[in-house]
């Protein structure tokens, strides 16, 4: 990467506030021995008392515009808003909420969320939590990169933009899904409102044509598929390069448990892609025995030519005695 230089204020700054507090959540008092999900708790509740042990809302944490604060964490968030570089970026393009979240510092990294958030109240001009580095990684997919669920929640909460897209295409739920994110993936889901600007587009296809569902597929995670389909995903969402669907992409990855899922969750066995070809075709063509039972047991068309007119099962690969049998249980269970 070629970066600009860094001024020697924001060098400086940052290396003491990420060296100081490098193992933040063990030697220094901001969290209180509390922890970040708890202050999650207080937001959410409006900032009243959640009667953990000696805890009140005003022991925790503060939101970009609360007058109560634990003091430590104030007294940083302040000293952090004392620095014109909160958004100033190193030769990665990296801000310090950037190396926060990466450093997995969760004190600063907190404390930096609310700095900022309160600068873009000031000055809605600056881009808040939601900058950019070279990449085009906002922090919030930092957040998921690190599997870090807590903060994701907690910048969920201060409105990060859940659609943002990095370099490739990809938003913070493509890399969940990629990673096979659950606890990530119901972080972004718990705080985003349903029905509105800021819901997630869950079937967005990033640069390679492929949406969540087909990565989480790849990924060959079934709750995560689950959670998509919760949220809306489409089931048969074609990819942008070939039109195959999920079931194409679980098939072509011999991956017989999420292929009999997706056809549990009403993926059409049928599906054709841009070349007219079924997962029947996909299977025949490699010679996966088990999963072409699977797509025959589930109506899979054993007559449905693509769009070159070859038929998915040729007569030389399996006796017609077999399919039959199959297809005769297949109608049976109907």
């Amino acid at each position: 990467r070629h970066g600009h230089r860094i001024s020697g204020e924001w060098r400086a700054l940052t290396r003491t506030l990420i060296g100081k507090n490098q193992s933040s959540n063990e030697q220094t008092d901001i969290s209180i021995g509390i922890g970040l999900d708890q202050a999650i708790q207080v937001q959410r509740k409006g900032y009243s008392s959640v009667n953990k042990g000696k805890s009140s809302s005003s022991e925790i944490a503060t939101t970009a515009t609360g007058k109560q604060s634990n003091p430590v964490l104030e007294n940083l968030v302040q000293t952090l808003l004392k620095y014109p570089s909160l958004f100033q970026k190193d030769e990665d393009g990296d801000t310090i909420l950037h190396l926060a979240i990466v450093h997995k510092n969760i004190n600063l990294t907190f404390a930096t969320i609310l700095a900022m958030v309160r600068r873009k109240q000031e000055n809605n001009k600056v881009k808040g939590i939601d900058i950019q580095n070279e990449l085009l990684q906002t922090p919030l997919h930092l957040a998921v990169l690190t599997c870090q669920p807590s903060i994701v929640e907690y910048l969920m909460l201060h409105e990060a933009d859940v659609n943002a897209i990095d370099r490739n295409g990809q938003t913070a739920l493509h890399l969940a899904c990629k990673n096979a994110d659950v606890e990530d993936i119901h972080a972004l889901r718990k705080i985003t409102p349903k029905d509105s600007e800021k819901s997630i587009n869950v079937d967005l296809k990033n640069f390679e044509g492929l949406a969540p569902i087909h990565l989480a597929t790849l990924s060959g995670s079934c709750e995560v598929i689950e959670q998509l389909l919760e949220m809306g995903a489409d089931v048969d969402l074609k990819d942008s390069k070939s039109g195959r669907t999920a079931l194409h992409h679980a098939v072509e990855a011999h991956n017989p448990i999420v292929t009999r899922f997706l056809l549990l969750k009403d993926a059409n066995v049928n599906a054709q892609t841009f070349a007219g070809n079924t997962p029947l075709h996909t299977a025949s063509g490699r010679r996966m025995e088990n999963i072409i039972h699977i797509l025959l047991e589930f109506g899979g068309d054993r007559k449905l030519t693509n769009f070159e007119g070859d038929l998915p099962i040729p007569e030389t690969y399996l006796p017609y005695s077999m399919i039959r049998k199959i297809a005769q249980k297949s109608k049976e269970k109907k």
